[in-house]
């Protein structure tokens, strides 16, 4: 597993600055934002296999489900050149970093989910093996 909270801070912070001068963001309540170090190694959560894209868009979750099957492990968050957030790359598969590859979920094919321990995981609407059989992001 790579280390990259340097990058994900230097990305932040860049897509802070980019962010600044497009729009204000209310400050007021620094509990509504996430911080990057807080997704590091988080999880990747699967809530089941085929869901519709339209099904699970919209929905609010606030805790994890002990139904939902641990897909993998956030390794970067994906950053396009406006400095919006464009997805996330999640490693899947493998045991001790041994047979794991990276793969790139758009922004649209994952929800936030936060933990009891202050940091948070994602959830998809793929299975592990749709999330295997997409190409690998290096």
């Amino acid at each position: 597993m790579k280390i990259i909270t340097g990058s994900i801070l230097a990305l932040t912070l860049g897509a802070a600055a980019v962010s600044a001068q497009t729009a204000a963001v209310d400050l007021s309540d620094a509990s509504k934002l996430i911080r990057a170090s807080d997704l590091e190694d988080g999880n990747i959560y699967s809530v089941q296999a085929g869901i519709e894209q339209s099904t699970f868009g919209g929905t609010t979750y606030t805790t994890i489900d002990t139904a939902w099957d641990d897909v993998g492990e956030i390794e970067d968050i994906m950053l396009d050149q406006n400095g919006q957030v464009f997805g996330v790359i999640a490693e899947i598969g493998g045991f001790l970093d041994v047979g794991s590859r990276d793969v790139l979920l758009p922004i649209s094919e994952v929800a936030v989910v936060p933990e009891e321990n202050g940091k948070y995981s994602f959830l998809t609407r793929f299975s592990q093996e749709e999330l295997k059989s997409m190409p690998a992001i290096n």
